[in-house]
């Protein structure tokens, strides 16, 4: 069973890592390059679509605007990628980690990004239990994502991220360590938030896969190799995301609050007017 701290907190630091000039930046309400891959990040991706090919648009036709916030793995970034986060003028990082997990995978970057460590579980540690079969990780992988809902704690942590998205004037990117389950979720209720359908809310929760398939594959033949192949396929379901799980997120936020307007004021407690703005910044062409 997860246990829960009674307090949240949004620590602030400021790492130490390379610097490099501030090069010119174009408007990010203009037509952007298509996102680009970090060679540290593989689930580095903007969560208004990484391409003009694939901006994502919503019910009433307007189109998100890109390079505003991107969603990503833990950021242990090589010379390359500090240029490239600093090429897509990002001043702010959302790291949604426990301290344990920052202890063992820390973020390397720019001292000229600020980050704001925001434990989402409200955990020490995230300790994954025993498998015997892959439908017990499936079934503990489906009771932790709904717990993102239904938890207060964990949602009201939830909210303070998504404020910060909303009114950080620069751009910015959120994180957990796989950049799957935590930063899945937040990126779907902005998303959801914005208007998107689901089938395409879905889609891009499911890029994750993709994304990460190489990574994927590797810790899965390395976990064969180590503890044999019927742990290995007890365990795989952790490694990746699934329908099923996003549908446990989306079944506990329409049982319990009916709609993600509801959802986002009684749990996250945004208000319309944070809401409103989120949608005056995301959306191109949006009026009130």
């Amino acid at each position: 069973m997860l246990m829960y701290n009674q307090s949240s907190s949004a620590e602030i630091n400021k790492p130490t890592a390379i610097t490099h000039p501030k090069p010119h930046i174009i408007q990010p309400n203009l037509v952007l390059a298509d996102t680009p891959r970090l060679i540290a990040a593989d689930n580095f991706r903007d969560i208004a679509g990484d391409s003009t090919a694939n901006n994502y648009v919503n019910r009433d036709g307007l189109r998100l605007r890109r390079g505003l916030i991107y969603r990503s793995n833990y950021l242990p970034l090589q010379d390359a990628d500090q240029q490239t986060l600093q090429d897509l003028d990002i001043k702010m990082v959302y790291d949604l980690r426990t301290m344990a997990e920052r202890k063992k995978q820390p973020d390397l970057l720019s001292p000229a990004i600020d980050i704001a460590l925001i434990n989402i579980m409200g955990i020490d540690t995230v300790s994954i239990p025993r498998f015997h079969i892959s439908a017990d990780a499936i079934d503990y992988m489906t009771q932790l994502v709904r717990s993102f809902i239904m938890h207060p704690e964990v949602s009201y942590r939830f909210g303070v991220v998504i404020r910060g998205l909303i009114y950080n004037l620069n751009s910015q990117v959120f994180h957990c360590t796989d950049g799957k389950d935590r930063t899945g979720w937040t990126a779907a209720v902005i998303q959801m938030l914005l208007g998107v359908d689901e089938e395409v809310i879905r889609s891009d929760y499911l890029l994750t896969n993709t994304y990460t398939a190489e990574r994927v594959q590797k810790s899965y033949a390395d976990a064969v190799k180590t503890y044999g192949q019927k742990i290995a396929d007890a365990y795989a379901p952790v490694l990746r995301v699934q329908d099923a799980f996003l549908d446990a997120e989306l079944t506990a936020l329409k049982t319990t609050f009916g709609s993600i307007e509801q959802y986002a004021k009684q749990a996250l407690l945004l208000s319309d007017a944070d809401i409103a703005a989120l949608k005056k910044k995301m959306l191109v062409g949006y009026s009130v």
